[in-house]
């Protein structure tokens, strides 16, 4: 009734007759569960993480939530919440669980190898891109490795496979965060990058610090202080939050734990602000000053609340959801207790609004945010704010970091329409009230939701508790803890029903054919290779026409970095040498050799169709040409022909000017590639790298980050006693470099790094050929 789950083609809840139930147990009986329901998953494979009262129906029954493991490796994002009576009978069964996983569980990749190339990539994101939207830091150290299973598509509804990976987490050297901030997901066989992941996201006890201190300033029982608008605004915030958790369903705190909700506040760190963040690892909300504002602090803390309910993953459409989830309850209290998005039911129509008026801010998310003028976000229009609102519209383009803020607006809009009403692409739906509409949400998440929850996913799961509700039959309760006149009615789940599907909540995201770009799109007059990326075209033939000639290419998924299995793909092109004297030469792509099927263009992040032909620059100095081996220090090289072109030249790197790269090679030391400084077209500089004793390098350069010209300079390094640091890595994300030869990254980086690299973290063996 309520669908499978497209990742894995299980049933997204099964229910049982309380007599289906063979033994006495708990344990016993989901050990017959999973036998008689999955091929390799067994009750030892499942390891239990907490248990919570059920706050719908008989009161009597515990929610059990259980993640899965293989031979202890812990799967990510697989969980299992299982419903009990009071005679540990099991009534009910919402999973998301990886049946048959097949892989060795010994890693061929040492955590060393894997943290080498991870920093390696994460080097290359710490550049500002209007096309990227994760900015890391240049100075990230590790903070914890781990060996994991991770299932591909488990986010982005589609059948992906299965990895070993290392997942390994960085913070900042310099940030005075101890926070783990980002991770990143190494294959541990082929030591291929397959993604990274933003990490930042009891009687009432509140407390608030003045970052970075560690001891309170204001704690519970203290007078509220005064002249405070940073601490003040939180506490408020927390305040309401308790006490509506509380009220409604006896929940004590974010984890029925009863512990503190702390806030830090007027934090100033250039590695984080303007933001705020939940940290699930000491469990504290954070705000960079002027942030801490009622919205915004009720939105961090409904992620503290998540991380105990679902825990999901902060990418793709279960990240979204979080967010989603978040504005949610941030919009939602706000109005329970006439916070600052408590304001009359806007206009049906959905107009954006003018929010300088103070009666036109409700569902706006960071209204009370000085620094945001007209607030983050719009739940009622998210297209007010350039958000899609409907899944048909989600954004898809390889460039999107997870798209977690991008595409929470259609679970976003479902919700405020379920609650005030208003027209929709043509009809007006009716509302059933915010009350009603937040019980149904809350009843999804707590019963229901996964960690790596999809839109269709949720679209069931949203549905299952409606129909709990209506079942039911029973008053619900308000915030302040009084038993309304209002409950769940048939009628209701109508409405949801015929939102779900006005919003295609339960629709293939990203199938429509859009052209993004060609990387590189600059190509040596004697020729090169490109790929062409697109979304919607999933195992199509791609077809190019470059002057008149036409040709072919099979498209493969692009899967790296924060790309969705399934969502994206590229088509590698061997681009012929200049015929004529034309630089710049127009090409079309389609799907059919007729050119019938062309793709769609996206107006805000699809390049332009062009490929732009360039002579290979020459060399004819450097200065200095020596230097200590600690590196450090700028050198010029001279030359003619250099040239800065804007970019982007990769996906993965997705910024302007990230194509001019010095590329430097010692037959005893290996190669080392970092971006070059163009100051003119007879000049460039190149920062030169500690090496690891005094050797002569080459130093050459690629103008579009994949071919690198024939020419070089030789640089000396010179004794230095203090030297410590050994360089070891190679290259640029997407490029593989080797003497004397280009490897195609695009290509490349799909082939299994591990034979090509198998002694990296002892030596610089280059490989011969990765072709």
């Amino acid at each position: 009734m309520y669908g499978k789950s497209a990742a894995t083609g299980d049933p997204l809840v099964i229910r049982f007759d309380p007599a289906e139930s063979p033994f006495s147990s708990q344990h016993q009986n989901l050990a017959w569960f999973l036998e008689e329901t999955f091929n390799t998953i067994r009750v030892g494979d499942l390891h239990q993480v907490s248990s919570m009262p059920a706050i719908f129906g008989d009161k009597t029954n515990v929610i059990v939530i259980y993640t899965q493991s293989y031979f202890g490796i812990p799967v990510q994002g697989a969980s299992l919440k299982a419903v009990f009576d009071l005679h540990n009978r099991l009534l009910q069964a919402s999973f998301k669980l990886v049946d048959s996983i097949t892989l060795d569980p010994n890693p061929s990749v040492s955590p060393e190898l894997a943290i080498k190339w991870a920093m390696r990539d994460a080097h290359l994101m710490s550049v500002p891109s209007p096309l990227r939207k994760l900015l890391l830091p240049r100075d990230l150290i590790t903070h914890k490795t781990s060996l994991k299973v991770y299932r591909s598509g488990l986010t982005t509804g589609s059948s992906g496979a299965n990895h070993l990976i290392w997942e390994i987490q960085f913070r900042s050297a310099s940030s005075t965060i101890m926070d783990p901030q980002f991770a990143f997901l190494v294959d541990a066989h082929s030591a291929d990058v397959l993604g990274v992941r933003n990490l930042l996201k009891g009687s009432l006890y509140r407390e608030l610090r003045d970052y970075p201190s560690t001891s309170p300033y204001w704690v519970e029982g203290d007078s509220m202080p005064k002249d405070d608008v940073e601490g003040t605004a939180f506490l408020n915030a927390a305040g309401d939050y308790y006490t509506t958790l509380y009220n409604m369903y006896k929940w004590r705190s974010y984890d029925n734990r009863d512990s503190p909700l702390i806030g830090n506040v007027n934090m100033e760190d250039k590695n984080v602000c303007p933001n705020a963040y939940f940290s699930d690892s000491d469990n504290m909300t954070y705000f960079c000053t002027g942030l801490s504002r009622y919205d915004i602090a009720t939105h961090e803390l409904g992620h503290a609340l998540s991380s105990c309910l679902d825990n999901g993953y902060y990418e793709y459409m279960s990240g979204a959801l979080q967010e989603a989830f978040s504005d949610t309850i941030a919009e939602t209290f706000s109005q329970f207790w006439n916070g600052s998005g408590y304001y009359d039911i806007r206009d049906p129509r959905r107009t954006c609004l003018n929010t300088s008026v103070a009666t036109q801010k409700r569902w706006i998310v960071g209204d009370d945010c000085e620094l945001f003028g007209d607030g983050l976000r719009d739940m009622y229009n998210p297209t007010c704010g350039d958000l899609p609102e409907t899944i048909s519209t989600m954004q898809c383009f390889p460039y999107d970091m997870n798209g977690v803020h991008y595409n929470c607006g259609p679970p976003s809009v479902l919700f405020s329409l379920l609650s005030d009403g208003g027209y929709f692409y043509g009809p007006l739906y009716p509302g059933i009230g915010l009350l009603k509409a937040w019980h149904i949400f809350f009843q999804a998440k707590y019963e229901y939701q996964s960690p790596s929850e999809t839109f269709s996913e949720y679209a069931g799961h949203l549905q299952m508790a409606c129909d709990d509700l209506a079942d039911e039959e029973g008053n619900l309760i308000d915030q302040y803890g009084t038993i309304t006149d209002e409950h769940v009615i048939p009628d209701d789940c109508d409405i949801l029903d015929d939102l779900i599907d006005a919003v295609g909540m339960t629709d293939t995201p990203c199938s429509n054919y859009v052209f993004w770009g060609a990387y590189p799109s600059y190509i040596p007059v004697s020729g090169g290779v490109t790929a062409i990326y697109t979304s919607g075209c999933s195992g199509c033939t791609t077809f190019m026409k470059l002057g008149t000639e036409t040709y072919s290419s099979e498209s493969e998924v692009f899967t790296y970095f924060g790309t969705t299995t399934g969502w994206n793909q590229y088509s590698p092109f061997q681009i012929p040498e200049l015929l004529g004297s034309n630089m710049l030469v127009n090409f079309s792509i389609a799907s059919d050799s007729n050119f019938a099927n062309t793709p769609a263009l996206d107006d805000l992040y699809s390049l332009p169709m062009t490929i732009e032909y360039y002579e290979q620059p020459t060399f004819s100095g450097v200065s200095p040409d020596s230097g200590s081996v600690d590196g450090g220090y700028w050198i010029s090289i001279k030359g003619e022909g250099f040239q800065a072109f804007p970019g982007p030249c990769s996906p993965i790197t997705g910024f302007y000017y990230d194509c001019l790269v010095c590329v430097w090679q010692s037959g005893e030391s290996g190669v080392y590639a970092d971006y070059g400084l163009f100051v003119s077209s007879t000049e460039i500089q190149c920062l030169a790298p500690a090496v690891s004793q005094p050797s002569i390098w080459n130093i050459s350069v690629s103008l579009n980050l994949h071919s690198i010209a024939d020419g070089y300079v030789e640089f000396h390094y010179e004794d230095d006693d203090n030297l410590v640091l050994i360089i070891v890595v190679c290259v640029i994300v997407g490029v593989g470099i080797i003497a004397g030869a280009v490897v195609i990254g695009i290509v490349a980086h799909h082939y299994n790094r591990k034979r090509q690299y198998d002694q990296l973290p002892n030596s610089t063996q280059i490989p011969k050929s990765a072709s």
